[in-house]
């Protein structure tokens, strides 16, 4: 009579899996790895050098990955290198008066001359405050709308030319502080555009020494003056960028805009990635790309039908 095994030394057969299987069907595994734990994104990036004392706010951390996918995936179109996100977060929370960042340069220079081209034509659906204001956002503008006067006009409506444009010095425009809104100061900013407007600016490629941080200012005081979602923010950069108790000049705004937030920053940058999207240059990127998604899979069916071909005849 053979020795029974006690129940404890028995062995258990386990079920033998076959697949395809239902993930339902799988046994938990007693001592699986642990998932790691998630790591927040901190104001000093994984491979910074520098030290930061900005907080960076929750929603501020979307912002950033969206305007960072956006550039990366239309490198072509803005004309500027790809970069990590450690990088782009480090250039959003870089400070300092006299060391420029040419990372942030780049960007936002790539992004404003998508807006209006060296002829002076305006390339991207720029909001006009006869539009509804129900369009809170510039992504549900009409994107089919897209205002393109004509060269002649632009330097008409100017009023000078690009040389006139290009002697202009916005340090002997200073005028009359502006109106007060409600008891409280504002901003400086239609005195640091002076004259000339961020259309015309932008027209002749003014963006050394502060140039582009005014016409920042400039297309920030005209979206807040049309949209109602984006208007606190808007005023708040531009109050910031054109104090009232600073001369409202291109150094100024260079100056400030060194120290400005990263969450302010990034909201800036922001607004001028949604009105690329809505330009020309990006709506023919994107028609051209689907052409090609379309043309690679009429080539993807094709290559699959050759092969059935192929097997059925060997």
């Amino acid at each position: 009579m053979p020795i029974p095994i006690p129940p404890h030394r028995q062995k258990t057969s386990q079920p033998v899996v076959k697949y395809p299987i239902d993930d339902l069907e799988i046994r938990p595994r007693p001592n699986r790895d642990q998932r790691p734990a998630y790591k927040t994104l901190t104001t000093q990036p994984a491979h910074s050098t520098q030290e930061h004392d900005q907080e960076i706010a929750p929603r501020t951390v979307g912002t950033l990955l969206e305007v960072w996918n956006t550039f990366n995936v239309h490198t072509s179109l803005y004309l500027i290198d790809s970069f990590t996100f450690d990088d782009f977060v480090d250039a959003m929370l870089f400070r300092s008066v006299d060391t420029e960042c040419e990372l942030l340069n780049e960007i936002d220079c790539s992004a404003m001359k998508l807006l209006v081209d060296e002829a002076g034509v305006v390339d991207a659906h720029i909001p006009s405050a006869e539009e509804s204001d129900d369009e809170d956002d510039i992504s549900s503008a009409d994107n089919s709308a897209v205002s393109t006067p004509a060269p002649e006009e632009a330097r008409r409506r100017s009023g000078r030319g690009r040389q006139s444009l290009l002697k202009n010095d916005i340090t002997d425009t200073i005028k009359v502080a502006s109106p007060k809104r409600n008891g409280a100061p504002q901003h400086r900013g239609e005195e640091m555009l002076g004259d000339t407007d961020w259309q015309s600016r932008l027209m002749i490629r003014d963006f050394t020494d502060g140039g582009w941080q005014v016409i920042l200012v400039g297309i920030l005081m005209h979206m807040s003056s049309v949209l109602t979602k984006e208007k606190e923010v808007c005023d708040r950069v531009v109050a910031y960028l054109a104090p009232m108790d600073q001369k409202p000049t291109k150094e100024t705004a260079r100056r400030q805009y060194a120290q400005l937030d990263c969450n302010l920053r990034t909201a800036g940058l922001e607004v001028l990635m949604m009105l690329t999207i809505t330009s020309k240059p990006m709506k023919d990127s994107m028609e051209r790309r689907q052409e090609q998604m379309t043309e690679d899979r009429k080539e993807k069916v094709q290559r699959q039908r050759d092969r059935k071909i192929l097997y059925v005849s060997s």
